[in-house]
Protein backbone atom coordinates (compact mmCIF):
# COMPACT_ATOMS: atom_id res chain seq x y z
CA UNK A 1 0.00 0.00 0.00
CA UNK A 2 2.66 2.32 0.59
CA UNK A 3 4.57 1.49 -2.41
CA UNK A 4 0.65 2.81 -4.35
CA UNK A 5 0.84 6.36 -1.95
CA UNK A 6 -1.74 5.07 -0.12
CA UNK A 7 -2.06 6.89 3.39
CA UNK A 8 -6.09 6.31 4.48
CA UNK A 9 -7.86 3.40 4.62
CA UNK A 10 -11.29 2.89 4.93
CA UNK A 11 -12.79 -0.26 6.00
CA UNK A 12 -15.77 -2.37 7.89
CA UNK A 13 -13.67 -4.42 9.52
CA UNK A 14 -9.66 -5.13 10.66
CA UNK A 15 -7.99 -7.07 12.84
CA UNK A 16 -5.37 -6.26 15.26
CA UNK A 17 -2.90 -7.30 13.40
CA UNK A 18 -3.24 -5.56 10.24
CA UNK A 19 -4.31 -2.36 12.09
CA UNK A 20 -0.70 -2.71 13.71
CA UNK A 21 0.62 -2.98 10.00
CA UNK A 22 -0.85 -0.12 9.14
CA UNK A 23 0.11 1.65 12.02
CA UNK A 24 3.96 0.21 11.36
CA UNK A 25 4.20 1.66 7.86
CA UNK A 26 2.84 4.89 9.01
CA UNK A 27 -0.99 4.50 7.57
CA UNK A 28 -4.02 5.38 8.53
CA UNK A 29 -7.48 3.90 9.36
CA UNK A 30 -11.09 4.31 10.09
CA UNK A 31 -13.31 0.88 10.66
CA UNK A 32 -17.09 0.10 11.13
CA UNK A 33 -17.70 1.85 7.87
CA UNK A 34 -20.52 0.42 5.76
CA UNK A 35 -22.06 0.49 2.21
CA UNK A 36 -22.72 -0.91 -1.25
CA UNK A 37 -20.16 0.47 -3.27
CA UNK A 38 -16.78 2.53 -2.27
CA UNK A 39 -18.75 5.69 -3.25
CA UNK A 40 -21.21 5.12 -0.32
CA UNK A 41 -18.10 4.21 2.69
CA UNK A 42 -15.91 7.37 1.18
CA UNK A 43 -19.22 10.06 1.78
CA UNK A 44 -19.90 8.05 4.89
CA UNK A 45 -16.15 9.47 5.86
CA UNK A 46 -16.59 12.70 4.85
CA UNK A 47 -20.09 13.83 5.99
CA UNK A 48 -19.11 12.18 9.71
CA UNK A 49 -15.59 11.59 10.15
CA UNK A 50 -15.62 11.01 13.55
CA UNK A 51 -19.08 9.37 13.60
CA UNK A 52 -20.37 6.38 15.95
CA UNK A 53 -18.87 2.57 14.05
CA UNK A 54 -18.74 -0.86 15.19
CA UNK A 55 -15.18 -2.77 13.92
CA UNK A 56 -16.82 -5.63 11.96
CA UNK A 57 -13.90 -7.60 13.50
CA UNK A 58 -12.49 -8.35 16.34
CA UNK A 59 -9.86 -9.74 17.96
CA UNK A 60 -10.07 -11.61 21.17
CA UNK A 61 -6.97 -12.41 22.26
CA UNK A 62 -6.87 -15.89 21.08
CA UNK A 63 -6.33 -18.02 17.69
CA UNK A 64 -9.25 -16.99 15.96
CA UNK A 65 -10.98 -13.97 15.17
CA UNK A 66 -14.98 -13.61 14.46
CA UNK A 67 -15.87 -11.18 12.21
CA UNK A 68 -19.79 -10.19 11.26
CA UNK A 69 -19.68 -8.91 7.41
Amino acid sequence: LSDLAVDMVLAGGMGAGAQANLDRVGISYSVGHSGNHPEDVLNEFINDPNGPRVNACEDHDHDHHHCKH
